[in-house]
Order: structure tokens, then C-alpha cells, then sequence
């Protein structure tokens, strides 16, 4: 069972990820660089991995604060 439940968190990454990346590309945020980014979240505190912050150039959150945030802010 715990196999199965951190392949689909993987998974669930992969996808944030991706969608982040996504979205971070049709932001026109391409001209930022990975020193633009903030090396922990300034919402929970905790390290933002450096393959993030490669993808999404200018990363202030986490993956799952950006989420929280995401989804906060669909339900406004």
C-alpha cells in the first residue's frame, strides 16, 4: 500500500510541476533566472529543491503553498 501511495505523490508532483512550469512559461517569466528565486518558501519556511526553481525561475513558494494559494484563489 505505501508503494502505491508515494508512486501517486510522485505523480502528483510530477504534475505541479509541470502545470507550474507551464504557467511560468506563458508568464512571460522566461527572463528571470534561478537566482531570482527564493531559496525557501515565504509562506511555510521550508527549502524550495533547486529543480523548481531551475523550472520556475522567480519561485517564491513551495509547491504545495503555490497550490494552496492556486486554489484559494479560484474560490474568490
Amino acid at each position: 500500500m505505501t508503494d502505491q501511495i508515494d508512486r501517486a505523490q510522485e505523480r502528483d508532483q510530477e504534475i505541479l510541476s509541470e502545470h507550474i512550469y507551464q504557467h511560468g512559461r506563458l508568464s512571460g517569466l522566461s527572463g528571470r533566472s534561478i537566482d531570482d528565486s527564493s531559496e525557501t518558501c515565504v509562506d511555510c519556511g521550508e527549502r524550495i529543491p533547486e529543480a523548481r526553481r531551475a523550472i520556475y525561475p522567480g519561485v517564491k513558494r513551495c509547491v504545495y503553498c503555490q497550490r494552496d494559494r492556486e486554489r484559494t484563489a479560484r474560490v474568490r
